[in-house]
């Protein structure tokens, strides 16, 4: 699989909120960085952002990024070439045929993927592991919100790329920094499916 070849797996939450146990099915297992979806100001979680379970250490986000009113690249062709192309305009201009404004957890996703890349620019020899430690221990805590709905805050690009500097300046005994412990390798598949089959029949009705 992906991780064990030394991928970091990014998914994202999913766009079923805002009630309780909505994630993306894909998003929960220990190893994949599951990516909820935050208003730009840092603070606030998009309403439609998928939710976790409370209480529960699994099913929740990993980290909130930035997933409202988002400008991306516009596909030149298809469905989406036309898709809200009268209201883009108005923000957009002339910029519209090239560009999109659109707003989703997997609009937040490649936030996180790409503070990934710069992390590993910073610090190529990081795990997926040490990366999902670092991501969540550098987060910008989110008040008013529980981790089954945010995970462990909004992202904070600047000090998760500082923090893979500083790992790499520290590989000799490799001590994490007080912002980012370092948690064990992910379980494996096996342990994984067997514990959300399990957790799956608790919280059935």
């Amino acid at each position: 699989m992906a991780h064990d070849a030394g991928m970091t797996v990014v998914f994202a939450a999913g766009n079923s909120g805002p009630g309780e146990n909505t994630l993306n099915p894909y998003c929960v297992a220990p190893w994949v960085i599951c990516v909820a979806a935050g208003v730009k100001d840092r603070r606030t979680l998009a309403d439609f952002s998928s939710r976790g379970i409370p209480g529960d250490p699994l099913y929740r986000p990993t980290i909130t990024a930035p997933g409202v009113n988002i400008v991306a690249a516009r596909d030149t062709t298809g469905i989406d070439m036309a898709y809200f192309f009268a209201t883009d305009s108005i923000d957009l201009g002339t910029e519209v045929v090239y560009y999109l404004v659109a707003s989703g957890t997997s609009m937040a996703t490649p936030h996180v993927s790409g503070t990934v890349a710069l992390m590993l620019e910073a610090n190529p020899s990081l795990t997926p592991d040490q990366i999902k430690s670092a991501l969540t221990g550098s987060a910008t805590p989110m008040p008013g919100y529980a981790a089954y709905q945010v995970g462990a805050g909004y992202l904070n690009a600047y000090q998760a790329v500082t923090t893979a500097l500083m790992l790499a300046s520290n590989q000799g005994g490799f001590a994490a920094p007080k912002t980012a412990a370092l948690r064990p390798a992910a379980p494996s598949p096996l342990a994984y499916r067997q514990e959300r089959t399990s957790r799956r029949s608790a919280h059935s009705p």
